[in-house]
C-alpha cells in the first residue's frame, strides 16, 4: 500500500493555490517567502512536473497529454506580494505560474494590503506568468435572506435590505453578468491576451454563474475544494488543492498531493478500493490482537478517503 500511495500518477494534475505570502509569519491564508521557496524546491527535488494553466485546458480539451507528476500553480486574489516575493522565485526555476486578479483593486492598497499594477503584471506575462480573472468587484460575502449566514455574492442572489427582500433571479444574472464582463474586458485591454479562465471567489459557484461565464465566454473556472484534475474533469468546477498556508511544510506539500492523486485512484477503480479497505481491515485486526495482549504499539498512519484532507495516527504497526 506504501508503495501505491507513492506512485507517480499520470495524464492527471493537482492544481496548488495560494493567496498571500508575507515576511511575517501567521497571517490567514499566507505563507513566508521562506517557506514558499521550500515548497518549489520541493517540487522540483520530488520529481513533479510544474505546468501552466494553460497547458492544463489544452489537457482538458484533449489536446496534449500530461506529463507523470504534473502539478499547476496558482494565486487569488493579486497581491502585490506576488511579484516581490513569488514572482522572482519562479522565474529563477523558470516555473509558470498564474495569478487571478481582482480587477478593480488593480494598483491599489487595501486594508494595508497592495495590489499589482498592470505594469508588473505586464512584466511578468513576459516571462511565463498568466493572469485570469477572480472577479471585479465582487469578492465579498452577504446574505441570501435577512439573518441569513453570507454567502458568495457571484454565486447566489442577495438580499437587499433597503428594499427588505431577494434581488430577482433576472437582477442577479444583470449584476453577475456586468462584473465578469466588465472583469473580462479590462483585463483583455491591459494585458492583450483572451482572459477566458477565472476562480470562483471562495470557491463558490452556482448553475445559474456557471451558464453566465459561459455565455461571456469564458471556459475554464476553478474552485478550492482538493481533487485531481483528469480528463474527466468538468472545466467549469475545476479542482485546486489548498496549500497556502503556515502549517504546510514541504514534505506536508508532497503528502498532500501524492495522497489526492491517490485518493482519486481508489475513488475512479473499485479494485484498488476494495484492496485498500481489506488493508484498513487487516491493520485494525492486527491492532485489535496487540490490544488484547498487551502488547508494545508503535504509531502508524492510516488514511482517509472521506473527502477531506486530513489523515488519523493511531496505535498499529509499522
Amino acid at each position: 500500500m506504501h508503495a501505491l500511495f507513492w506512485a507517480p500518477y499520470a495524464n492527471e494534475a493537482v492544481v496548488l493555490l495560494y493567496h498571500q505570502i508575507d515576511p511575517v509569519p501567521g497571517a490567514p491564508y499566507s505563507i513566508t517567502p521562506r517557506l514558499f521557496k521550500e515548497h518549489l524546491d520541493a517540487l522540483l527535488q520530488n520529481g513533479y512536473n510544474v505546468i501552466s494553466t494553460g497547458e492544463l485546458a489544452d489537457f482538458l480539451e484533449g489536446k496534449i497529454l500530461l506529463p507523470e507528476k504534473a502539478v499547476v500553480i496558482t494565486f487569488d486574489d493579486g497581491y502585490r506580494s506576488f511579484y516581490r516575493y513569488a514572482y522572482p522565485e519562479l522565474k529563477a526555476r523558470k516555473i509558470p505560474a498564474t495569478n487571478f486578479i481582482i480587477t478593480s483593486r488593480v494598483d491599489k492598497k487595501i486594508g494595508g494590503l497592495e495590489y499589482l499594477t498592470w505594469d508588473e503584471m505586464r512584466e511578468m506575462q513576459a516571462n511565463g506568468m498568466s493572469f485570469y480573472v477572480h472577479t471585479d468587484h465582487s469578492h465579498h460575502r452577504a446574505p441570501a435572506a435577512a439573518g441569513d449566514h453570507p454567502k458568495s455574492v457571484l454565486a447566489h442572489r442577495i438580499w437587499l435590505p433597503g428594499e427588505n427582500r431577494l434581488e430577482t433571479e433576472e437582477e442577479y444574472r444583470q449584476r453577475v453578468a456586468d462584473d465578469l464582463a466588465a472583469a473580462r474586458n479590462v483585463m483583455e485591454s491591459q494585458l492583450h491576451r483572451p482572459a477566458t479562465q477565472i476562480a470562483w471567489p471562495y470557491g463558490e459557484h452556482s448553475e445559474p454563474l456557471i451558464e453566465i461565464a459561459q455565455s461571456l465566454g469564458y471556459r475554464f473556472c476553478y474552485t478550492t475544494h482538493g481533487a485531481t484534475v483528469t480528463a474527466k474533469t468538468d472545466p467549469f468546477i475545476i479542482p485546486r488543492l489548498d496549500v497556502g498556508n503556515a502549517g504546510v511544510m514541504s514534505a506536508d506539500l508532497i503528502w498532500r498531493i501524492q495522497y489526492t492523486a491517490f485518493k482519486e485512484r481508489l475513488i475512479s477503480r473499485p479494485v484498488l478500493r476494495f484492496l485498500y479497505n481489506l488493508y484498513r481491515w487487516t491493520k485494525r485486526v492486527v491492532l485489535g490482537l496487540r490490544n488484547a495482549a498487551g502488547t508494545e504499539k508503535p504509531r502508524v498512519l492510516l488514511f482517509s478517503i472521506s473527502g477531506n484532507q486530513s489523515c488519523q495516527t493511531l496505535p498499529g504497526f509499522r
